[in-house]
Formats: structure tokens, sequence, C-alpha cells
């Protein structure tokens, strides 16, 4: 079989799948992308790709994307050996359409080449960066606010200014120095991460590294470059071999790229760029056409959208996730399909998850998730959801606990589910199977539980008071820690299936 490549894209056509429409030999790198993965291919990249498929015969490859990887080459390669093109499959109930997506003009390895990266992004011909670092790779104090000076590469690049960039926030801060000395415009410089104000955090972290390097450097950043908040739904699993498999099916080619995802995809994004983007502009305006691709919304304020999928989506992963990786359920939609699981997080979202919240049609979004977690095609699994609990707690749990504390509101649901991710730490599910504990933090939370003992009266303040995770409010509030405490005992020793039956059938009534 032979492998997808501009070659190859001709066959492709004749099977009835969409491919890139306009000149890919005429692809200038206009975006900058750091963290280059599933999640970036199935969304940004697409709308690049509509883009693109939409504009004039005059100006081909307007929106052409170097796609960064900051770590790991294995990605990079095999896209190059297929002249940058993927496929993208995005199933839902009803079936699934795939496209080749060709947005990718060239690629590079942050770890290896810093400094071809710089240049990138300080050249003429860029526009944007866009950044899936996830939540763990910016830098960010969770608890405190502001730069983590102990963070791995933000840290060595804070120590150190000077010295190649590490990190994503010291690449692009060492890029804008070199525009400013080649006298070129500021950027856009988008986060699609789950962080609650993206573009706010984003633009402090680079503001702070850019005054420690040079004072002027960080004036001419305010000055000239916008920082845009932006908010991404859509449900990407981890890529793999089945994938893959499914591909080479549908395209007669092979394709080591491809990528699965859902139907549903909406990417919104502050109205806040350092150039006009008038096709963007016109690209929101219309509505979604072509295979597999999102909703594109430029609007003033992204936080009730922002808060929305956090709390909800996000949220409700994170609970599914805990509580079904530690029955020994692989995959979420496995999970949710159970009328006890179904159960609980309809009334997580309903009544603990979703008050306050402002995003147009609040109750049809959550009806929507709850097919959308359904989706048996996207294969998502728990143990991948579970990763960097420390991270998502922090953004996704601890602001609603906060804020119910403050005005006495009851959180049955959200305790259930704290117990769940301190059970999941145990490392051994119901069925006596191992996993690791994927986090930044895997460590301090071993020590912790450690010393604590063994005894989940004594694990839950204890882990409760891990401030950079929950804040000062959960560990402060006895009630909380009693509940927290009756729902770990119960799971230690009956297990998910039992505890979850005795919580939805008695809990909430008290």
């Amino acid at each position: 079989m032979p492998r997808l490549g501009t070659r190859s894209l001709p066959a492709i056509a004749a099977r009835g799948i969409a491919v890139p429409s306009y000149d890919r030999r005429g692809m200038m790198p206009a975006v900058v992308h750091l963290g280059l993965g599933a999640f970036q291919r199935a969304h940004a990249a697409i709308v690049f790709d509509d883009l693109m498929n939409r504009a004039p015969a005059a100006h081909p490859g307007a929106w052409g994307v170097f796609g960064v990887a900051m770590r790991q080459p294995g990605l990079i390669q095999a896209i190059d050996a297929q002249d940058g093109l993927y496929s993208v499959r995005a199933a839902d109930a009803d079936g699934a359409v795939v496209r080749v997506v060709g947005a990718l003009a060239a690629t590079g390895v942050a770890a290896q080449a810093p400094a071809r990266i710089v240049d990138v992004i300080g050249a003429e011909a860029t526009r944007w960066v866009t950044l899936t670092i996830t939540e763990k790779g910016y830098g960010w104090h969770a608890a405190g606010g502001g730069p983590d000076l102990s963070h791995p590469t933000f840290g060595a690049d804070w120590a150190d200014p000077a010295a190649p960039p590490r990190s994503a926030v010291g690449l692009i801060v060492a890029a804008l120095a070199l525009r400013r000395a080649r006298c070129l415009p500021g950027l856009t410089i988008a986060s699609c991460d789950n962080l609650a104000g993206n573009g706010g955090k984003l633009q402090h972290l680079c503001f702070e590294l850019a005054r420690r390097r040079d004072p002027a450097l960080a004036d001419w950043i305010a000055t000239g470059c916008t920082f845009p908040s932006s908010m991404v739904d859509r449900i990407v699993p981890q890529a793999g071999a089945a994938e893959c498999d499914h591909a080479a099916s549908v395209l007669g080619a092979d394709d080591e790229a491809a990528v699965g995802c859902e139907r549903f995809g909406e990417w919104v994004i502050e109205d806040h760029f350092a150039a006009p983007c008038d096709d963007l502009r016109a690209l929101a305006a219309s509505s979604p056409d072509a295979p597999a691709s999102i909703r594109l919304r430029i609007v003033a304020d992204v936080a009730p959208f922002e808060q929305a999928k956090l709390r909800l989506l996000n949220g409700s992963h994170s609970a599914i996730a805990y509580l079904g990786a530690s029955a020994g359920i692989e995959t979420i939609s496995e999970a949710i399909v159970q009328p006890a699981f179904t159960g609980f997080v309809t009334g997580l979202m309903a009544e603990e998850l979703a008050p306050g919240l402002t995003r147009p049609d609040i109750d049809g979004y959550c009806r929507e998730l709850m097919a959308r977690f359904s989706n048996p095609s996207l294969r998502h699994r728990t143990h991948q959801v579970a990763a960097d609990g420390s991270q998502k707690i922090a953004q996704r749990w601890a602001p609603v606990l906060a804020e119910r504390f403050a005005t006495g509101l009851p959180v049955p649901r959200l305790a259930f589910a704290a117990a769940a991710w301190m059970r999941y730490l145990r490392g051994r599910d119901d069925l006596g199977h191992e996993h690791r504990i994927d986090d930044p933090m895997a460590q301090v939370l071993r020590a912790t539980i450690d010393a604590a003992g063994p005894a989940p009266a004594a694990i839950v303040p204890a882990l409760l008071g891990v401030r950079v995770i929950w804040g000062d409010a959960p560990a402060a509030n006895p009630a909380f820690v009693a509940q927290v405490v009756r729902w770990f005992e119960a799971l230690d020793r009956d297990g998910i299936a039992t505890t979850l039956a005795e919580f939805n059938r008695t809990a909430i009534r008290r």
C-alpha cells in the first residue's frame, strides 16, 4: 500500500474523500503552532485548512502552519514522510467522515533546534502563534498565580534568559526579541489549552520573562502583540495503531499520523488580533460545511464559553475518568452508558457545575455533552483523561468548590468525585490491575499519602491540603472533608460500583 503523500492525493480524492484544493507548493508558514499533537491537528489546523480551501486562487497557502513538537520527534518524522499530510476521522453515533488536511507547511522539534523555532516565529511571514502544550506546560503557578519558578523548563529560562530557550514561553519571548530587532510587527499569540483566562495568563508569563530579559522588550510586546483568550471544544483521544489501520482502509494509503475525533467541534476566540483577519471573520460568519470542520466563533468575551467547557465537559470528564478507571472500565463511553454513571454525571452537571454559568443554551449543551461522552467510536481511555489530575482539578473543580462554599451551597457529587480521585491515586483498580499515576506532582502526592498513613481519615485532609491543587477552601470546610472521608472509605472498602449505587440511592436525599 502506498504512503499518504502529495502523489497519493488524486487517488484518495477519487474515493470521494476531501483533500486540499489549494496549491500547497505556495504555502508559507503564517502560523507557528507549539505543541503539535492530535488535539491541534483535529481543530486549529482544520480551521487553517478550511481558510486555505476557501482562499482566492491568487492567495494560496496564506495560513500555512509550522508545526512544532516540543520534545519528541516521532510524530514529526511521520508527518514529514507524508509531505505534511494526515487524515482526520470525525465520528458520532450516526457515522464518520474523513478528510485529508494539508495545512502543515513545515515542522520542527523545539528541544532539538530551539534556534530554528525562534527564527521561524521571528520571520516576516509569521502572523500568529498558537499553543496546545497542556495545562502543565506553561509554568503558571495555579494556586499563587504568576510564574512558577520551580517549573522545569520555564524556571530554567527564568534563571538564564540569555540561554537557548527550553519552554514554550521562552521560545516566544526570544522570538519576539528577534522580531523587534528585525523591525517586524508583533503577533497574535493564542493559547488553546484548558486554562481559565488562558490569554491573560500567557500574556503575563511573556511580559514577566521579557522584563527579566529587557524591560524595553516587554513594552514593545505590550504595544505590538495581542494574546486573545480562546476555548477549543472537541474530544480528541490519543492517536494509535487502530486509527492508522482505519485510515489505511479508507484512504487506500498508509497514514501514520491519522487522527480520530468527535464530529462536534467549536473554537471560540476573543476578538483581539494584532492585524486584520477578514478571512477568519468570514469563516466565522459561515456555517461549517467541509467534512470534520469545527464551528469558529469570534466573540468579545470568551469567558462564558470557557467556563462552561472547563466545568461541564472537562470537570465531568475528570469525574467519569477517576470513577471509570478505578472500576477497571477502559473507555469513557463504556462508563457513561452505565445507569449509575449516567445518573451521577447528569446530577453533577445540573446541580453543581452548571449553576451560575452564562453560556447560551446551557441546558442544551449539557444534553449534548452526555451524547458526546457516550460516543463509542472515540475509544477515549479513562486513564488518558485521568492523567495530570493535579493540573486539571485546579481548573475544573476547585473554583466551583470555592464559589459554592462561599454561598453555602451543597457539593455532594464533587465530594464523591474528590474521593474517586483519591481512590485512583491508590494505583490499583477494583479488578486488581495496577496503573501508573501520570501526573507532574505524582511524587508529591505519593509522599503526602505515605506521610499521612493508610487511614482515609488522615489521607483526605492531607491531600485536600495540597494548596496548589485545591486552594484553601476545601481543607478549611469540615463538612466537605467529612463527606470525602466517608466516600473514600466506602470506595476503598466496597469498590466503585457498589459505592456509586449507594451514593445515587441515598446521598442526595440526605
